[in-house]
């Protein structure tokens, strides 16, 4: 029942992170102690702790994702770890991959990677072998963005100085291939082919991609709270 929400447990003090991914009945939650734990929610009144090895992490878990169970986590944004949890009894860590300066989010999109960096850089990782992390190129950004979104063989990123959503191709020499203004500040967006969610203050409006490959207002919806 949406409308009446009840509390029916509470992880603790193990899943003490930033992030939390619930995939089947399995939940895997970041902790500052303990790296990485998963829980068995069949029965979510009852999660019971998955007696695992300890996975090596050099750092803590800022955020991580799951994609055929191959784990992608950041380790306080310096580095990224895959991890293979096809058996969760025994994670295994197959390659890890550094950067020199601290990046904020991490996304899948295809075969690729894509890590926004503190010096305005975007870095796009080869993933085909989760056990051979490969750093395909690096393109800076025109400008420090809020928030971007993966979706469809483009990066779309806000960036607040110049108050617009800028389209990047993840590959070629010129990764710039358009932008679309802004009109007020926009706190975040999602994109899901062909659609574009995008948050403001009292609003969301919804676009969707035309032919030309251009996102087009089709409808919004008033909030009453921020």
């Amino acid at each position: 029942d949406l409308t009446n929400p009840v509390l029916v447990q509470t992880l603790s003090p193990l899943a003490d992170g930033l992030d939390i991914q619930l995939v089947g009945s399995t939940l895997y939650a970041t902790s500052e102690s303990n790296g990485l734990v998963m829980y068995d929610l069949s029965d979510p009144a009852n999660p019971a702790l998955i007696d695992s090895q300890p996975i090596a992490f050099d750092r803590n878990i800022f955020w991580f994702t799951i994609e055929d169970d191959i784990v992608y986590a950041s380790e306080l944004g310096r580095s990224i770890v895959t991890v293979d949890v096809s058996d969760l009894q025994n994670p295994i860590v197959l390659d890890r991959i550094d950067f020199d300066e601290r990046f904020f989010k991490l996304d899948l999109m295809g075969d690729w990677i894509y890590v926004t960096a503190d010096n305005e850089r975007m870095q796009v990782i080869d993933r085909r072998d989760p056990a051979n992390l490969v750093l395909a190129m690096s393109y800076p950004f025109q400008e420090t963005i809020v928030t971007y979104a993966a979706g469809s063989g483009v990066i779309l990123t806000y960036e607040q100085f110049d108050n617009l959503v800028r389209l990047y191709s993840p590959v070629g020499d010129n990764p710039i291939i358009g932008a679309t203004p802004i009109n007020q500040t926009l706190y975040d967006f999602k994109v899901e082919e062909p659609y574009m969610y995008q948050l403001y203050m009292n609003e969301i409006r919804i676009l969707e991609r035309n032919a030309q490959g251009e996102f087009e207002q089709i409808g919004d919806l008033t909030t009453n709270h921020t």
